[in-house]
């Protein structure tokens, strides 16, 4: 019933959009009024002030700021969550050297990133995280072309379609510009560390108002040098942290190696250790292991390289028809070190090939072996050293073309236009170990574990492999608004339009990883293909002077899923001339990705608990058990739903302040997901039935526990992806301006902006409680933790020929311990007892900055970010990853000073 409501609706405006054109053209046209597009309608207006919240940031905000990414810069936003992709480090998996942005906490998929209204392609990775399943990679869009952004922080499907659950983020790229300007800027710090350069060219040529056309076009070089953690001081890891000081850099899995056997002869579970190898220096020789010290292996911050052109064209055909065009191109490299290569012999590594095939490797050396000083078969847990650093490389590459037409034709303002956009990836890894060469270099011996080894025997035994990935979309649209009609308060806005896309994506991983010959290394391969027609209008309402309604809707019809029906509603009413109360509701969704409903898979390594083996064992290799997973599509897959509360407030307090205040409610259903490996395994223990035949054991009849039939090591599960729980999320967004004139002095601009979250509940199976998250980590999901209050207090002076400006930044702490996580499994029990181990500490910085424009046509700036050096606070969540740093809200940064020339030619 509730679908054939929507469905009414939509059919209701599109028949008002219809027969509004005959009423348009048979009225005489008033007089030219220039009206503006607002984020979040299709309908041209005076008035920016809509029934919606926005959060609009100018590109001298941008500068201000001192970000030095698109990505950094939202990241800063109050209303941002902890579940962004970052491209610091090498940690964003599957989706490596992308950078997105996610409001309210509910992921970068629930975020809908467009270009001057209009959508771009997603990255080319099929990533399988929750969240970040379809992202809009940030470090492809041309920063230096942004006259501005515009958040909605309201739900928009109705509007945009899918992904805009939590909101919209809206780059708005100029439209013309003439002359020449250069722009340069640096920022480092202190200690020459996290160096980042960027130069930017923007020219252009015609006047639009004199000449009928303008063509303008911009190019920018950005480096980032890379930054180990050995080299930052700024920062605690979880083995500079007294209070974590049990815990050690050094790696039991070493060269020279630690030998274990197997407690049953035969069961080719190596658990037990019988001794370091000979040849250990004494200083890295503990508790009876040799370690290996990888201090000078990880990075905090990674090497990238950004290149980024765009054009545009604008052409006055007529006074009532424009022809435009735009063309963009950005390449990224980024390139991520770690630790050389090692192997655990505790627990053999499994993965399979594209038949679904298991492959098993287990360094364990045979009797007889040289490097076998033993009478029984002996495991090394071992580090490959002469293979030195492990080096990624991610290489990303986008293209957008897009040519349309726009003009007035009886009383409607109209556009249409033609898009191409084509995200590609090439993700190399090297010094990846080749299988079976490591095993014949086992076998005879041609490997020599306690000694210096060929360069030619490293390449025997290690390889360089590369995944591509490319994704693509098709576009034409259509959309035009206009007036009819009059109500008390004046005409009545609408606007119709139309969209048809087709969306592609090609993920083809390496074969050699395709024929499981690269020693535990996962697979992400993807092979789809879905068009996509909508039909959407827009109606505003002036009921009365000093009430507006706005009624909008959304058909949208995939080929593989189906179709989806979204509504929005929303009211404001201004009780006063200083005073406005605005409210909003609406449905939206999220498609499944192509990733999730066609011919894919991921396949990669979780840690599993062993419901039958670990009681008995009580061993490291059955209770923390590394298993290859795989995830597969399901063409059963449905949308994600929402539905989308807001109720809020404008008020002129006084002549020179302003108060703006917004409640808002989210609730997602039908979440696409997957259960972990670890729950699906416990969960078919308990006989849950939808798992049966997901979990593959070894059937090594000695491997198995005495009297326990199939009780052998678990090798791998399968995944699939499924319509599974529901999150909500309340929380209030305010903004307080306040502007004073100091005469002769100039002016001064305070504000005070914040998001306040009341709650993130979540559950993981439909019907079941939702659990909070706000405050602390969610104990269900194990997702990262959120702030209750994050917000900022700001002031700008401008006087004569300088501007100086002060931000207070605030980010408040969560606990830890409420993770399945379970700090105190890292940290053990006693450390984690203490008071405050498992706290995220509130975070406090004060950036500043100053600008002076006393030279003609040149422009100076300074920006200092964390004045006063204050530490980011230790999160042991993160502390796992080695950083001890959540990227996702902090930084390592400490005092970062950014300088800034820009010299324009006329």
């Amino acid at each position: 019933m509730q679908n054939i409501k929507q469905r009414a609706l939509v059919v209701a405006l599109a028949a008002i959009g219809v027969a509004t054109v005959g009423i348009a053209h048979a009225q005489t046209a008033p007089a030219k009024v220039e009206k503006i597009e607002v984020t979040g309608s299709n309908i041209k207006r005076v008035d920016a002030e809509t029934t919606a919240p926005i959060t609009i940031i100018t590109s001298e905000d941008i500068r201000k700021s001192g970000a030095t990414s698109i990505q950094e810069l939202l990241n800063n936003l109050p209303m941002s969550s902890g579940s962004a992709l970052t491209d610091l480090t090498g940690g964003n998996g599957f989706s490596t050297g992308s950078a997105s942005v996610a409001l309210r906490g509910l992921g970068s998929a629930a975020t809908l990133t467009l270009i001057n209204g209009r959508r771009i392609s997603p990255a080319a990775f099929n990533d399988p995280n929750v969240g970040s399943t379809v992202i809009t990679n940030l470090n492809a869009i041309p920063a230096s072309a942004i006259e501005r952004i515009e958040v909605l922080r309201d739900g928009a499907s109705a509007i945009y379609g899918s992904d805009a659950i939590a909101g919209v983020v809206n780059i708005i790229l100029r439209k013309d510009f003439t002359g020449t300007t250069i722009t340069g800027t640096v920022s480092q710090t202190p200690g020459n560390e996290f160096l980042v350069q960027n130069v930017s060219v923007a020219f252009g040529f015609g006047d639009l108002a004199k000449d009928r056309y303008n063509i303008f076009g911009t190019y920018e070089h950005f480096e980032r040098k890379p930054v180990l953690i050995s080299s930052e001081d700024n920062v605690d890891t979880l083995w500079q942290n007294p209070l974590y000081g049990r815990l050690s850099v050094l790696s039991s899995l070493s060269y020279p190696p630690n030998y274990y056997r197997e407690a049953v002869r035969g069961s080719n579970v190596f658990g037990t250790l019988q001794a370091a190898a000979p040849g250990c220096p004494p200083a890295l020789l503990q508790g009876g292991l040799c370690r290996y010290n990888q201090w000078n292996d990880l990075e905090q911050s990674s090497r990238s390289e950004r290149d980024t052109a765009f054009m545009r064209g604008t052409f006055d055909i007529s006074a009532n028809l424009t022809a435009f065009g735009e063309a963009s191109f950005s390449r990224t490299t980024s390139e991520f070190t770690g630790a050389p290569a090692s192997s655990n012999p505790q627990t053999a590594t499994i993965w399979r090939n594209a038949a679904g095939q298991a492959q098993r490797f287990q360094l364990v050396l045979p009797v007889g072996h040289r490097d076998n000083p033993y009478a029984f078969p002996i495991g090394l847990r071992y580090r490959w050293v002469d293979l030195g650093r492990s080096k990624d490389i991610s290489r990303t590459e986008d293209s957008r073309i897009l040519a349309g037409l726009k003009g007035v034709v009886g009383g409607w303002d109209w556009e249409s236009a033609l898009l191409f956009n084509k995200s590609t990836a090439n993700v190399s890894s090297g010094r990846r170990l080749l299988f079976p060469a490591v095993q014949n270099a086992i076998n005879d011996q041609s490997w020599n574990f306690f000694g210096s080894n060929s360069q030619a025997m490293v390449d025997r035994i290690s390889t360089r492999t590369t995944n591509k990935g490319e994704s693509s979309a098709k576009m034409i649209d259509f959309k035009a608004s206009s007036e009819f009609g009059k109500l008390p308060g004046g005409p009545i806005g609408v606007a119709v339009g139309a969209e048809f896309r087709k969306d592609e994506i090609l993920i083809t991983p390496d074969q050699r990883i395709v024929d499981a010959q690269i020693v535990g290394l996962g697979a992400s391969f993807a092979d789809g293909s879905r068009t996509q027609s909508s039909f959407f209008t827009e109606a505003v309402f002036p009921i009365l002077k000093t009430v507006e309604a706005t009624i909008a809707g959304r058909y949208d019809r995939y080929s593989d899923f189906g179709n989806t029906t979204n509504p929005k509603y929303g009211l404001r009413w201004k009780a006063l001339p200083t005073f406005a109360v605005r409210a909003s509701y609406s449905t939206g969704f999220r498609a499944p990705t192509l990733s999730q409903t066609s011919k894919a898979a991921v396949r990669s390594f979780q840690t599993v608990n062993d419901p039958i083996r670990c009681p008995v064992t009580l061993a490291p290799e059955d209770c923390s058990r590394t298993v290859s997973a795989q995830i597969v599509p399901n063409p059963n897959v449905g949308p994600e739903t929402s539905a989308s509360k807001n109720l809020g407030i404008v008020w002129d307090v006084t002549k020179n302040i302003s108060l703006t205040m917004d409640y808002f409610d989210i609730r997602r259903d039908d979440e696409i997901d997957r259960f972990s490996s670890n729950f699906t395994v416990n969960a078919l223990f308990a006989g849950d039935t939808r798992f049966v035949g997901t979990v593959l054991r070894d059937p090594n009849p000695l491997a198995g526990l005495p009297g326990i039939p199939n009780s052998g090591p678990i090798q791998t599960v399968d995944r699939r992806w499924l319509n599974l729980g529901s999150t909500q999320v309340k929380g209030i967004d305010f903004d307080v301006a306040q502007r004073v004139s100091l005469g002769a002095h100039g002016r001064l601009t305070n504000t005070f902006s914040g998001t306040y979250n009341l709650s993130n509940k979540t559950s993981r199976e439909k019907g079941q409680t939702l659990v909070e998250a706000v405050g602390g980590v969610n104990a269900i999901t194990n997702g990262l933790g959120l702030p209750r209050f994050r917000g900022n207090v700001a002031t700008t002076w401008v006087t004569g020929d300088f501007s100086f400006g002060a931000r207070i930044n605030y980010i408040g702490g969560w606990n830890n311990s409420t993770s399945q996580f379970t700090c105190v499994q890292l940290l053990g029990a006693a450390v984690a007892a203490l008071p405050g181990a498992c706290k995220v500490k509130a975070w406090r910085t004060v950036d500043i900055n100053a600008t002076y424009t006393g030279i003609k046509n040149l422009t100076l700036r300074m920006v200092v970010r964390n004045l006063t050096n204050e530490k980011p606070p230790f999160d042991a969540y993160w502390g796992d990853s080695t950083t001890g740093t959540n990227l996702n809200f902090h930084n390592a940064f400490g005092i970062y000073p950014s300088l800034s020339a820009s010299y324009t030619f006329k």
